[in-house]
């Protein structure tokens, strides 16, 4: 069976086409957009709503293989495949540049280790900037947790000690918009 594109839904919010990404994302793991991130930008109010139509969705036997996704407005687009379908990155990007690049500050987040995105978006007329995406993640089993923490504070992982509760709590001191400070109650599960 071919390779088909189709834009994702106009409707924001959780919708059919919101967990068939989220699969995706889960599917693939960690790449420059995580399904963290896709749940963050598809619930956030500050997310332009009239942006997720333009969204690509690329399929194969009824299996989402690329999404072009956004970061909550026009701007940034990521071009992300599963394994072994780089070969559709072209047409991704392709479409990018026709579809998404309304904005001045228009980009395809591309990874460094990525060369062969790198040489498509090139030779589309791309130039590679300055700009960067970086994560840091803190590895519980593989990095020494050998100091000492204020008092009241310890280090876990979701793994050993998953409580949403306390999870509400992590995000609401974090980011501080996520919950409001009495409504963190409301994440018990």
């Amino acid at each position: 069976m071919a390779v088909t594109f189709r834009n994702h839904t106009e409707s924001a919010g959780i919708t059919d086409d919101y967990y068939i990404v989220r699969d995706f994302f889960t599917k693939r793991g960690y790449a420059e957009y995580t399904f963290a991130r896709w749940d963050w930008m598809t619930t956030h109010t500050y997310l332009n709503k009239s942006t997720v139509g333009f969204m690509g969705i690329w399929e194969e036997y009824d299996q989402v293989i690329g999404v072009l996704a956004l970061d909550g407005d026009f701007g940034d687009v990521f071009c992300i495949t599963l394994s072994g379908y780089d070969h559709i990155k072209g047409e991704m990007m392709d479409y990018a540049i026709n579809h998404l690049a309304l904005t001045d500050d228009f980009g395809i987040v591309i990874a460094d280790e990525d060369a062969g995105a790198q040489s498509i978006a090139a030779s589309l007329g791309l130039v590679a900037s300055e700009s960067k995406e970086s994560d840091a993640v803190f590895l519980v089993d593989e990095t020494s947790t050998d100091y000492v923490l204020p008092k009241g504070y310890t280090i876990t992982s979701m793994k050993e000690n998953l409580d949403l509760h306390l999870y509400g709590q992590v995000i609401w001191e974090g980011f501080n918009h996520e919950l409001p400070r009495d409504a963190s109650t409301a994440v018990r599960g």
